[in-house]
């Protein structure tokens, strides 16, 4: 049957092991779990200063936090701790992406990061890709690539173990939101 989640109108949607988490301006995540018959709700609060909530991402019982100030935040979803912070980009992180044992973000410099994921939790950058002129808004994992699409009207496609362009395509729009997951 339908289940109604009563709470904020969702900015990002993640799902992490049947949990919906939910995220928006304010900075606040909502966590919904959808186990059962029952919908039940917490929420996760931060300190201030972390700016809106503009992408989320899951890993390995993890959900990855992407915020308007470029930090990232890696939670623990078992015990809602937060495991990490990444100074990752300048301006918002916009899109996230997990391409096997990495995330790949993109943000509002035109910037994508591809960090090396661990199993115990640590994260870290192991390159920056450069190439858009504008904000990336959007990016979709393949295989060992990574699709990052751009308000400069482009998709680009990356490898994610090298680093490597391999293609750019030009489009007559910008690419935002996840217009590249409906194209993987």
């Amino acid at each position: 049957g339908e289940r109604r989640m009563r709470g904020h109108k969702a900015y990002v949607l993640a799902e992490v092991g049947g949990l919906v988490c939910s995220g928006l301006w304010d900075g606040s995540i909502r966590v919904w779990s959808m186990s059962g018959e029952a919908t039940s709700e917490r929420m996760l609060a931060f300190g201030g200063g972390n700016g809106a909530v503009s992408s989320m991402s899951a890993w390995d019982g993890r959900l990855i936090i992407g915020h308007s100030n470029g930090k990232l935040r890696v939670l623990n979803m078992v015990t809602s701790a937060c495991d990490q912070v990444l100074e990752a980009h300048t301006g918002s992180v916009n899109a996230l992406a997990v391409c096997g044992t990495r995330l790949v973000s993109g943000g509002c410099n035109g910037s994508i990061k591809v960090w090396g994921m661990l199993a115990a939790g640590a994260c870290t950058c192991e390159r920056t890709l450069v190439g858009h002129t504008d904000w990336v808004h959007s990016l979709a994992a393949w295989r060992s690539k990574v699709l990052s699409g751009s308000r400069d009207c482009s998709i680009r496609v990356w490898d994610v173990g090298t680093g490597a362009h391999d293609a750019t395509v030009l489009v007559t729009g910008s690419v935002e939101g996840s217009a590249l997951q409906r194209i993987v």
